[in-house]
């Protein structure tokens, strides 16, 4: 389980940081070693910089979360006015039971 929140940085098609503000809504999917969809309940999504595409996760510190080794996929969900739009799909590595490494 990750101890500390974890900042991730998004960019746009050009390379430049996304702007995040035309967004209203802001989701995260998670799923599993098995490909099941994971209980992301408690979990707190902050946007640390609408301007600059940053976004800051607290995981939930349920141990169900990550428990078992593998690879995760995860992803979020950017709701606006009138589009949804995805982000590209980052790998989570789990070895012993909720260590993550890169």
């Amino acid at each position: 389980m990750p101890a500390k929140p974890q900042t991730f940085q998004f960019y746009d098609e050009d390379g430049n940081y996304a702007n995040l503000g035309p967004y209203t809504n802001f989701d995260v999917e998670l799923l599993g070693t098995d490909n099941e969809k994971v209980n992301l309940d408690g979990l707190q999504l902050n946007v640390a910089s609408s301007s600059t595409g940053r976004v800051v996760i607290v995981w939930p510190r349920r141990k169900e979360v990550f428990g078992k080794t593998g690879q995760y996929l995860l992803r979020f969900k950017f709701t606006g006015t009138d589009s949804v739009d995805f982000s590209e799909t980052h790998e989570i590595r789990v070895t012993n039971f909720g260590r993550i490494t890169n």
